[in-house]
């Protein structure tokens, strides 16, 4: 099969990290030794003829770094916390509570996730195909402006992905469907609901959610009173509104 040459790359030896062919091969050499492994490429290899092909990869060592990590003590305790925590023990029961918070809030998305499912399912909404366009759109636009951000073209991305703008519209079209019919689904239920959040909930929201962002941060009182922003707000947080009913509703009826 035709062969093909890589640059020097950095890759920590590690399961998870290497395939196990290779790592099975780079473990115990040293700088200087060459090493050979045969493995399978991938199906989305972007090479089309070399997809799920058999494969020898050689490869030299060109040199072995040793990760050390700093001793867990109280020191590293205040470094990793920023001083909130000045023990080691402290630092766990942090880290404990912190962990038991996340997976809760796993459960509760879980929860919700499926309870907007169901509705989602239980209810007879056809999209129009005009809003359907115009979420592609604003979703296409999106990208745009984030490639865009990071000095990168949008044509040359979907080149790089092998597909045409034609077929990467087709493709999002399903998700922008699906998203469309959950908002207005969750739009009937906070009208049935009767869900509005007040103008001092939505200041508070804002306030919330501005201080999770330094540099929002610093800009609170300008973001408060821009009208758009306040709209944004507002919008998420009647839909979260929506969803904590709709899940104290199922709760309830249980």
């Amino acid at each position: 099969m035709p062969s093909e040459r890589r640059q020097a790359m950095e890759a920590e030896v590690k399961d998870g990290v290497l395939i196990p062919e290779l790592l099975a091969a780079v473990v115990g050499k040293s700088a200087g030794e060459v090493a050979e492994a045969d493995i399978q490429l991938a199906e989305d290899h972007v090479e089309e003829s070399l997809r799920s092909k058999p494969a020898r990869v050689r490869f030299t060592v060109q040199g072995v770094k040793e990760k050390k990590l700093p001793p867990l003590d109280d020191d590293f305790a205040k470094q990793v916390s920023e001083g909130k925590q000045g023990t080691v023990a402290a630092l766990r029961e942090a880290v404990r509570e912190d962990l038991e918070a996340a997976t809760q809030r796993l459960s509760e998305l879980a929860f919700e996730q499926a309870v907007v499912k169901a509705l989602v399912e239980a209810s007879q909404v056809e999209v129009p195909a005009a809003l359907v366009d115009h979420e592609v759109m604003h979703q296409v636009e999106t990208l745009e402006q984030r490639l865009h951000r990071q000095g990168l073209r949008l044509d040359r991305y979907l080149a790089y992905l092998q597909k045409t703008p034609e077929e990467y519209v087709a493709e999002a079209r399903p998700d922008a469907e699906s998203r469309i019919r959950v908002d207005l689904v969750l739009e009937a239920a906070g009208k049935q609901l009767a869900v509005e959040p007040t103008e001092d909930e939505v200041t508070e929201y804002m306030r919330e959610e501005v201080a999770k962002d330094p540099e929002l941060k610093e800009r609170y009182l300008e973001v408060v009173a821009n009208r758009t922003a306040r709209e944004y707000f507002a919008h998420q947080l009647k839909r979260l509104q929506i969803l904590e009913k709709l899940v104290q509703k199922v709760e309830g009826a249980k």
